[in-house]
This record gives structure tokens, sequence and C-alpha cells, in this order.
């Protein structure tokens, strides 16, 4: 074991408004098997009581940072990273959670590697509204193309361990809150290996204030962002154009059917049609089906009667 001053780990917290939330983050560090870190909390100009509740635990691993205003996750992010002594770089989102074994799991796959500057990500459960666990889809790396497994399964960062050289010189794109994970990953992609740590080491939480629930222009942006993370010089050419296309083609669905509770025939075709276009198979199972009932609703007067039959056959 490494002395106080270098811990094996960082673990950094990114957080704002969530007091109760974050200590039991926190609670979940300091459970671990392997205790041998530090904790980053970087808060986001909260202004409830989270400085407070992190006073209460009298933890000397623990370095609480606090933005004046608020700048964002990326850039909180990337100030836990400057501020990191740790060998590796850990992130833990402040709704979610390590099980005990999480840091055990990451240091005992290192240990066994003869890879050691590289990015290592576990598996993981999730839950929706901290109920129903169940194991997150998590397919082995190794039957996938490494940019393909990226764009189609990103994995969040709690699951990440990073060599802090490898930040050193790839950090949060501060542009792109919102899909930095996925940009993150592909370019430390391009130069370092990507390795997967088979055991389920941490619990994601979805629920009514994840980013992924409670954002309703959440595709419109992305869709704009995707483009731009597309662009970039050191992805060039390394991307599989069909994963690009499945991900621009959900932005497209995504929009359509936020749209599809007004009646907005011109924009609702236009996305559904370049969904289709962009993705024929559909980016899931369900996607060109429910497209289809989609178009055929906006259709100005006849959409009516299609609404009404459907009425009529469920009775």
């Amino acid at each position: 074991m490494k002395s106080h001053n270098t811990p094996f780990f960082s673990v950094v917290i990114s957080t704002k408004n969530r007091a109760a939330l974050v200590v039991k983050a926190v609670q979940s560090i300091l459970k671990q098997s392997f205790q041998d870190f530090e904790i980053l909390i970087v808060d986001n100009a909260s202004t409830d009581n989270t400085e407070e509740v992190l006073v209460q635990l009298q933890e000397p691993r623990l370095h609480y940072l606090k933005n004046e205003i608020d700048k964002e996750r990326c850039f909180a992010r990337n100030r836990g990273i400057q501020n990191a002594k740790g060998n590796y770089v850990c992130f833990l989102d402040s709704d979610d959670e390590y099980l005990p074994n999480h840091l055990q799991a990451i240091y005992d796959e290192i240990q066994a590697s003869k890879i050691k500057t590289a990015l290592f990500f576990t598996n993981a459960y999730e839950t929706y509204n901290f109920e129903n666990l169940q194991e997150r889809i998590c397919p082995d790396l190794t039957n996938y193309n490494l940019f393909e497994y990226i764009l189609t399964y990103t994995f969040n960062p709690a699951r990440v361990a990073i060599h802090r050289s490898i930040l050193a010189e790839f950090q949060y794109d501060e542009q792109i809150p919102g899909l930095e994970d996925l940009d993150l990953w592909l370019r430390i992609a391009t130069k370092f290996p990507v390795l997967q740590i088979k055991e389920r080491t941490i619990v994601y939480q979805i629920h009514d204030e994840s980013y992924s629930i409670s954002a309703p222009n959440r595709f419109k942006r992305e869709l704009s962002l995707f483009n731009y993370v597309f662009t970039k010089q050191i992805l060039k050419d390394l991307l599989p154009i069909q994963s690009k296309r499945r991900l621009l083609s959900m932005c497209h669905y995504k929009i359509a059917m936020a749209m599809s509770t007004s009646f907005n025939p011109f924009l609702v075709h236009y996305h559904i049609l370049k969904a289709f276009f962009l993705f024929p198979n559909g980016y899931n199972s369900n996607a060109n089906k429910t497209m289809l009932v989609i178009f055929l609703d906006q259709i100005p007067i006849l959409g009516f009667g299609f609404k009404y039959f459907r009425r009529i056959l469920k009775k």
C-alpha cells in the first residue's frame, strides 16, 4: 500500500444540490474493501447544505472543492482530475454508488495485467427510481471493434479507472456536457488500451432527475453534439459509419417522438424520414413500427382517422 499522500485511487465526484445523495455516494466509497484512496468532491455552486453534511463525515481522505459558479460537470471533473494525487483516477456521479468490491476488483485486474497505462472499466447494475436492481447490458468487449463498442455501449464514468498519465493528455471537453463521457473514451481509445473487467461493481441510478430523463430538449442538443464529436480530427476514419448513423438516427427518432404529442406534420415527418434513411433497420427493435404509427398520425386529416381506428381496435 502507498502512503496517504500518494493513494492508489483518486475518486472524483461532481455534485450540485444533492446533499443527501452525495453522502450516500461517499459512504459507498468508504465501505470499499480496498481502502487506499482519496475522494475529491467538486461542488458546482450548491446552495443546499452539501458542504455541511460532508464536513460532518469527518473523513480525512475527503477533499472538498467548491466552484463559486456552476461551470457544468465537465469543468468540475477536470478540476478534480487536476487535483488528484492517485495513480488511477475514478469517477462517481453523486446519485450513483459503488458496490464494496469496486476498487478491489479494479486493483486486482491492474496488478494481474501486463498493461498498466490503460482505461479499465467494470460492468454494472442499474435501477430505476432506486428500485428493481437489474443487470445493465454489458457485452464482452472482445467481441466488438473497440470504437463500435464505445459508440453502442458507452460506459458511464462510475465504471472507469484511468491511469493518471492518460488524463494528463486527455481530459473532458467542456464544450459538450451530455456527451462528454463518450467523447473522452473515444479519444483515449485512439492511443491507449481500453480493458474490461467482467465483475459488476457499481449501481447506476436512473431516476426522474437524471439527465437522461429530465432534459426535454436532450436529443435536439445531442444531434449537434454527435456531429461535433464525429468530426474531430483525432477520430477521423476510426469510427464505424453504421455506429455513427445509428446514433444520429436515434436522435431524429427521439425528436420525432417528443414532437408527436402535438400536430406538427412537416417537422415530425422530416425527423422520421431522416431517422429511417440514416439507419433503415431502426435504432432499436421497435423504432420503425413506432415511427410508422407516428408518421400516419401526423398526416393532415387522415391522421385523425388512424387514431380513431386504433382506439376502436383496442376496445
